[in-house]
């Protein structure tokens, strides 16, 4: 069963990366560098907000992101959905399908006037369960095709791969990315058995100062609610006392924000608020990311943007500068591109 969207674990995923350096730095380093090197990472934008958990929460992915070209900025983004899965599921090709003709029914939507090709998109799903993955990552794998037909139908049937990204088949000192996305990595690495606070001692080893201070509120929050050692700890503030007793003198500067922050805040207080943070934390950060994706787009096609053009494009809603990007090969001035910002 994929995770609900409130669980730990997706609270924790959705959390870190949906801050595009975070996502940047990992994803960058797991799609073939053919693919890869020809991709601006440094213009990453979350493309849309995890979503809520309602009754339609299994058509949407985790979350999913725009990445430009480095050469052309006339050539749509690509698409990039990025899942994650703490079991394995069999049919996860059909899943991401789905999540792919969404989004690009979404697409299709916003560009029902124009003939131009559809954006590429791409599923990346984070595995961090047991035991390895085994499942399929083709769709093509998942028909029910008769042998004597198989040649002739192969090419007629739906096409597409699913890039799985298991935790368990990688060793530690394999895990690549920014800080914050190689802390949650070795959380996730060590579930559902292992030692999550020993992985954070490692890390700090490691990494030094840049892993203490890696170690915010979901990731305590996350190691309280996933580590069966620790169901029986009734306030974060226990937690925190651990963390400093097992991370020792590395934890020295920010000892007393830990102290302070477990005296605080309860349980459910401390979580809904986490929640509330979370939400609106996404969205700004989906608008911010957009934004900047749109300044640079469009100082590459046009010109250089005057502090007027600069404040439309802020103005702008997170719809409309999306579908600006999809559509600024089409547009032949900046007019045109100010003008849908402005509809």
């Amino acid at each position: 069963m994929p995770d609900h969207p409130n669980t730990p674990h997706n609270s924790l995923f959705v959390g870190t990366f949906q801050h595009p350096s975070n996502a940047a730095s990992l994803l960058g380093s797991l799609l073939p560098e053919q693919l890869s090197e020809r991709l601006d990472w440094t213009h990453l934008a979350l493309d849309s907000p995890a979503h809520s958990g309602d009754d339609l929460s299994d058509l949407f992915s985790d979350l999913s992101f725009l990445v430009p070209w480095k050469q052309n900025p006339q050539w749509a983004p690509l698409i990039i959905i990025f899942e994650h899965q703490s079991t394995t599921q069999t049919r996860m090709p059909l899943k991401c399908f789905r999540y792919t003709a969404r989004r690009l029914g979404r697409w299709v939507e916003a560009n029902k006037e124009t003939k131009r090709r559809i954006p590429s998109i791409i599923s990346v799903v984070m595995y961090h369960g047991e035991p390895r993955w085994s499942e399929a990552v083709a769709l093509n794998t998942l028909f029910d095709r008769h042998p004597d037909a198989d040649e002739a139908l192969r090419p007629l049937l739906p096409s597409m791969s699913v890039l799985v990204h298991d935790l368990g088949q990688i060793d530690r000192a394999q895990i690549t990315g920014n800080i914050d996305a190689i802390i949650v990595q070795l959380l996730f690495q060590a579930h559902p058995n292992g030692d999550k606070i020993g992985a954070l001692k490692w890390a700090a080893e490691r990494y030094g100062e840049r892993a203490v201070h890696a170690i915010k509120h979901t990731i305590i929050n996350y190691i309280w609610a996933t580590d069966r050692r620790l169901r029986h700890i009734e306030n974060r503030g226990t937690i925190i006392n651990i963390l400093i007793e097992e991370l020792g003198e590395s934890m020295r500067d920010i000892r007393a924000e830990f102290r302070e922050e477990g005296r605080q805040e309860g349980r459910q207080e401390g979580r809904q608020e986490g929640r509330q943070e979370g939400r609106q934390e996404g969205r700004q950060e989906a608008k911010a990311s957009l934004i900047k994706l749109s300044h640079r787009q469009l100082e590459l096609k046009f010109s250089p943007l005057s502090d007027e053009q600069i404040a439309v494009i802020k103005a702008a809603s997170s719809e409309h500068l999306e579908a600006m990007l999809f559509a600024i090969f089409e547009l032949d001035s900046m007019d045109e591109a100010l003008a849908m910002l402005n509809r």
